[in-house]
């Protein structure tokens, strides 16, 4: 009688099955796992006919212990047929899921499957990610172990068969091991061969549909330039983009903290990022698992000289006030001065709320003097607003979802060494009741000003009301 031979995980703790239903989401400090399936009790996952949580294949027992085809008469305690099994052991085999099914919808959630030729590809503290080998798409999965008790945890590049209930935990797929009722439900066949990752774009990633289909799947994000980092958040998550998109993606510390490590900021610029593609509160994130996935970084440029302040100031920031209008908020650049600046040189930065959220929208291109550079969230919804009048169109010069500030956040150009040029509010304070809060509204600065201005200066700027009420003027000064 042939037998696998494999080096069976004896998962032994808690008794639960897994659900990962009705729990809240864990927090964003917290590592993949922690905040996995709830403690629902060791309620078993029967199969078709009633079975003991095993699939529901010819040949495995039933709840009496029955004969089912195993020619010993019986089956035994140890958790032998919590493996699948060649035929003539316990009847037919067990027949294998792939992750493709599971992707493609041919497999329901709450569903016993059996997975084989998965490599681990990261472990976490409650368990690991896994892909296929050999596919391109589809192919990858995160298994939950659970975050209390003690387990043979596989490393990465091992290769394992996985019995496990799939679910979607807030949409990441996995697989959920029952430690209480599928004993040897992991199994280890020592190490195997750590997959290629596919290579990604931020526009790949960008598109959730082409995104979702390589979750948990190991990706190289790379463009043909450098990528930059236009923000690094409270969590020690950064987000990379490139000054001539709006795409962007979020690169998660859930596995390795790059900004602790190798002390990440804004506008520092990597080669690539590779890691495993993880889906957590409502965003994908590419998780990299040690520094050397974090390719050509290069740190954040150091103010060498002295600042040279160009004749560029903020003219204009519409907050409309209408519903559905969010993707209608635009910030106006003006050219002040007789000669030609390289916005290339500079960025826009957005602070969220004061609370030293900096986000960092990059430019490129030439304003000619007495020119206006206009940055729209949404090109679709500043034309359904601002354009109602087709005699005066006005296209946005540039696009990006950054521009978002609801009426506390603070606007200014800084140049590329981080020196503050010109400034709508304070760094450190959130504006609501501040005499620049503009929630609902547009504010725009006085004509006669022709000159940058780093502080904060009221008389400045004007208040237009609200672009419902006919405020709001982009493309003029």
């Amino acid at each position: 009688m042939t037998r696998l031979l494999a080096l069976t995980l004896m998962l032994t703790g808690p008794a639960f099955l897994a659900t990962g239903c009705g729990d809240p989401e864990p927090t964003d400090d917290d590592p993949i796992g922690t905040g996995g399936p709830g403690d629902t009790g060791d309620t078993e996952v029967p199969g078709e006919t009633g079975e003991t949580g095993m699939p529901s294949e010819t040949g495995v027992p039933s709840e009496s212990g029955g004969e089912s085809g195993d020619a010993s008469g019986g089956t035994s305690e140890s958790g032998e047929t919590g493996e699948p099994t060649e035929t003539g052991e316990t009847g037919a085999p067990v027949a294998y899921t792939t992750i493709a099914d599971i992707r493609g919808g041919t497999v329901v959630a709450g569903t016993q499957v059996w997975v084989q030729d998965l490599v681990v590809t990261a472990v976490t503290s409650g368990g690991f990610f896994a892909q296929e080998s050999g596919v391109s798409s589809n192919g990858g999965i995160y298994v939950y172990l659970g975050s209390s008790g003690t387990y043979a945890f596989p490393a990465v590049s091992d290769e394992v068969t996985v019995q496990g209930v799939y679910d979607e935990y807030y949409d990441l797929a996995q697989l959920q091991v029952d430690h209480a009722t599928l004993p040897g439900s992991v199994t280890n066949h020592g190490a195997g061969t750590a997959p290629t990752p596919v290579d990604v774009t931020l526009a790949d990633l960008a598109d959730t549909t082409t995104a979702e289909s390589y979750e948990s799947m190991l990706v190289k994000l790379a463009e043909a330039t450098d990528l930059e980092v236009v923000d690094v958040n409270n969590f020690d998550e950064w987000t990379v983009s490139l000054e001539t998109s709006s795409d962007e993606i979020l690169v998660d510390d859930a596995l390795y903290n790059a900004v602790s490590d190798l002390g990440i900021d804004v506008r520092a610029t990597v080669t690539s990022v590779q890691g495993v593609l993880n889906y957590t509160f409502s965003a994908y994130k590419v998780a990299p698992v040690e520094a050397a996935n974090v390719v050509g970084y290069t740190a954040a440029p150091v103010d060498t000289g002295p600042v040279v302040v160009p004749d560029l100031i903020i003219s204009e920031y519409c907050d409309p006030d209408a519903s559905g209008t969010t993707g209608a908020r635009f910030i106006e650049l003006y050219n002040a001065g007789s000669t030609d600046i390289d916005l290339a040189d500079y960025n826009v930065v957005r602070e969220s709320n004061g609370g030293g959220n900096y986000y960092t929208i990059s430019m490129s291109g030439t304003l000619t003097a007495g020119s206006t550079w206009v940055i729209a969230n949404d090109a679709t919804t500043f034309d359904t607003t601002f354009n109602i009048d087709t005699s005066t169109n006005i296209t946005p010069d540039q696009t990006h979802s950054g521009i978002s500030g609801n009426g506390d956040d603070t606007w200014a150009i800084e140049d590329q060494s981080g020196n503050v040029i010109d400034i709508l509010g304070e760094y450190g304070v959130d504006g609501t009741g501040e005499d620049w809060e503009y929630t609902d509204q547009c504010i725009s600065r006085v004509s006669t000003v022709t000159s940058p201005n780093a502080t904060w200066t009221d008389t400045e700027w004007s208040f237009d009301g609200a672009v419902s009420a006919g405020a709001g003027t982009p493309g003029t000064h």
